[in-house]
């Protein structure tokens, strides 16, 4: 019989385990974005278990969580204990049936708890999973561990944590694999059966210890406006909390603290809650150790006020508690109104997440905005705001508008006199690579969410070619894969590679299809994405994805900042600065701010092409510029935010990085005129698992304002300065 060459198996699953997303199923315990962790959490709040259990594969040949440190500060401490005690006992329990290779400790951090399991650690029960070796092939094959190390010490010794290791080389199967999670899950079913109680009595004592805290130490409770430029977005918060299970009131009479003056409606969260840890966990920013000796296993910022572009103020006086409140019991409701009078119609922009879903609403209708300031009345309406003139209809439509997304609409009788352009909505296409289709899913959920319209594209179409025909814009997405991958795809020796639909495989081809996923777009798609840049189109690249046009050369002039390996930042909250407050995607957002990044690239430009620079980490100057200016040899920057970027401020608002030195200055928003079109390269991910929705709008800036990117104004930001 011949067997699989298990080395030689294409290094791929096929490209769908969900709907959006694959192996992000378990990465957005505090969005609860997807349907299996809405799931998982109401399976979590109908029974209340002491224990949720989450098996994965990943790494040889058994790894049962706990944590090697930094742990979360906002964890109970009987958390820490619980996690050792139980891990130990299924480590114990295989070496006592003579399975090696079971062990635990030296995987993850126990800082960040945001997986699937983690609705238990989250809300005083406890989250535990294991990593099992897992195998391609259900046939039986020749495994080598080889030299894969963890924390720096080789899966083959002997530590504390590893009383059995495995040996180098060994036959493993779908068997093996089964038989090593069933008999580790067996081992602490026996457990808990044997400790049931216990674990119940720890449940209360984490909720009662949780409370406790809230009356007797601060904070004593978090003060969050329900107006702060984005209501909709306010109220999405705090039901958001409210599914999570804290309890949110608001006040029924105006309050003064040591910390200030709250009117009444504002939204509280007092912390004499059960669940106040996580209270707290979610509305104070992140701050990992800069010390810590092991490093973190994947973002380590979450804090939803951050991350929502929102304030929560911390409230430490005890006179909280004797606030006159009322309980939220169901979903917050806003409004938005149409006001005055007349047939021109003006929205203030006040960074309101919702502005392109709004667009597609009123698609058939013309929408110009604005490119300055204007003032109507004793009302200032900033760059950006939106000037609907008389078409029939269209205020029927706003009305509409106004109540989804709680804008407010203010009826005139003349267009304001302010330089303007056209904002139509745009034919927009969202490209996937068939080698990663689950950091684009996140784009996808969020536009299907907000009923955008998009064409979701494939390499294959890419290749196709016609591209500026159909599409006004194509937004490519972050990645993990290389540049080599992003343009080559998967390896065409193991095509032709079909994800179709068959009666023996119903699922596939979902929710797209090709007769052979592997090759990539190859060169031809890239000269077809040129092409569609010198025909005047404008292409959008995230994070990672922007390697594509950045390092594949489809533009000149940006390349890897010297020093960059240096820089670390393992999924933060970091301080950005408009170089150009007047472009368009800086519409809504205050000159400084924060955005959300990981581990994209560094890049950096001459100091002639600064005027491509959008917007800049941090808020000085880079490095270079900044010692050439303080021994007096460097010209004046061109950019208008130069004087202002050279005040300093810190660059972590949330998390924790190293090498921000490097970092500053450097680009974080490129645009850059491609033949007739544009490049518009974000150098971080601005759509993240549904958690940095504060960024959201600088891609729908860009979508919104195509027409003005490629026109007189993006041309006289971008070209002659």
């Amino acid at each position: 019989m011949r067997r699989t060459d298990y080395e030689n198996l294409p290094s791929t699953s096929p490209p769908y385990w969900g709907h959006y997303v694959y192996h992000d199923n378990n990465r957005d315990a505090h969005q609860m974005a997807l349907e299996s962790t809405r799931a998982v959490h109401r399976m979590f709040f109908d029974y209340h278990p002491t224990v949720v259990h989450d098996l994965h594969e990943s790494i040889a040949l058994l790894q049962t969580w706990n944590g090697t440190g930094p742990w979360n500060p906002n964890l109970d401490p009987i958390v820490i204990s619980e996690f050792m005690e139980m891990s130990f006992e299924e480590v114990r329990a295989a070496a006592s049936f003579g399975m090696p290779g079971v062990w635990t400790w030296g995987f993850g951090e126990g800082f960040g708890h945001h997986y699937m399991e983690s609705v238990a650690t989250n809300h005083n029960a406890i989250g535990r999973g294991y990593e099992t070796f897992g195998n391609a092939t259900a046939e039986t094959v020749q495994r080598t561990i080889g030299n894969r190390k963890y924390l720096g010490r080789p899966v083959t010794g002997q530590e504390w944590y590893r009383p059995l290791p495995p040996p180098a080389k060994f036959s493993w199967s779908l068997r093996d694999n089964t038989n090593y999670m069933e008999t580790a899950c067996l081992a602490i079913l026996s457990y808990a059966a044997r400790n049931g109680q216990e674990m119940l009595r720890n449940f209360y004592r984490k909720g009662y210890n949780g409370w406790q805290k809230g009356v007797t130490q601060a904070p004593h409770a978090f003060a969050i406006a329900p107006d702060q430029g984005d209501r909709h977005r306010v109220a999405q918060m705090i039901d958001l909390l409210r599914s999570q299970g804290i309890e949110v009131s608001r006040l029924t009479a105006d309050l003064t603290l040591k910390e200030g003056r709250f009117p009444a409606g504002t939204f509280l969260v007092r912390l004499d809650q059960p669940y106040r840890n996580y209270a707290v966990d979610l509305l104070a920013a992140q701050k990992f150790p800069a010390d810590a000796e092991y490093q973190p296993y994947d973002d380590v910022s979450w804090a939803l006020p951050v991350h929502y572009g929102l304030s929560a103020v911390r409230i430490d006086d005890e006179a909280i508690g004797h606030a006159a409140i009322e309980p939220v019991t169901g979903d917050v409701l806003v409004e938005g109104r149409v006001s005055g009078r007349g047939d021109v119609f003006v929205v203030k922009d006040t960074g309101q997440e919702a502005l392109l879903a709004a667009r597609s609403r009123l698609s058939r209708y013309t929408v110009s905005v604005a490119e300055a300031a204007f003032r109507i009345g004793e009302t200032e309406y900033p760059a950006g705001s939106w000037i609907v003139p008389s078409q029939e209809g269209v205020a029927v439509a706003l009305a509409s508008v106004a109540s989804e997304f709680a804008l407010d609409v203010n009826a005139v009788d003349s267009v304001p006199a302010v330089p303007s352009h056209d904002a139509p909505l745009p034919r927009l296409a969202v490209w996937h690579t068939w080698a990663d289709t689950q950091e684009v899913g996140w784009i996808r959920l969020t536009l299907d969410r907000q009923k955008i319209p998009y064409t979701y594209v494939r390499d294959d179409d890419i290749k196709a070619g016609g591209l500026a025909k159909k599409f006004d814009v194509i937004l490519y997405g972050h990645t993990e894969l290389e540049l080599r991958d992003q343009i080559h795809g998967i390896d065409p020796k193991f095509g032709p590679l079909a994800y179709t639909r068959t009666p023996e495989y119903p699922s596939h081809g979902q929710p797209d299809a090709s007769d052979d996923i592997t090759g990539g777009i190859g060169w031809t798609g890239m000269a077809n994405l040129q092409r569609f840049l010198d025909e005047g189109g404008l292409l959008v690249t995230l994070g990672n994805g922007s390697a594509i046009a950045l390092e594949g050369g489809l533009v000149r002039g940006v390349s890897r900042a010297p020093g960059a390996g240096t820089v670390w930042t393992p999924g933060v909250e970091l301080t950005a600065t408009f170089n150009l407050p007047e472009h368009p995607i800086a519409y809504g957002y205050p000159r400084a701010t924060s955005v959300f990044r990981d581990a994209s690239p560094v890049y950096t430009v001459q100091r002639a092409d600064r005027r491509w620079i959008v917007r800049q980490w941090g808020t000085q100057l880079p490095k270079e510029e900044r010692e050439d200016a303080e021994a007096g040899g460097a010209e004046k920057s061109s950019t208008p935010a130069s004087d202002a970027a050279r005040r300093p401020a810190p660059m972590l608002v949330s998390g924790g990085a190293k090498g921000e030195d490097v970092l500053e200055g450097r680009p974080a928003i490129v645009d850059i005129p491609a033949g007739k079109g544009h490049l518009v390269a974000f150098n971080f991910n601005p759509m993240h698992r549904d958690l940095n929705r504060s960024d959201y709008r600088l891609l729908w800036n860009a979508i919104i304002n195509r027409k003005a990117i490629l026109g007189p104004l993006g041309k006289s930001l971008t070209l002659e300065r």
